[in-house]
């Protein structure tokens, strides 16, 4: 398990996915109230939150 801090601004910028682009999950983690800075751990393997 790895600790990181929530960043719109690098999600923005890098996030590379099929399913969304940076700019719409930006978005939702405005929209959710989830701020930059938020801790969030994320699973070794998949990076998805544990």
């Amino acid at each position: 398990m790895q600790l990181f801090a929530v960043d719109t601004a690098l999600v923005r910028r890098y996030l590379d996915s099929p399913v969304l682009t940076g700019a719409e999950a930006a978005r939702l983690l405005e929209l959710q109230g989830i701020s930059d800075g938020t801790p969030i751990y994320l699973d070794d393997e998949t990076m998805m939150p544990v």
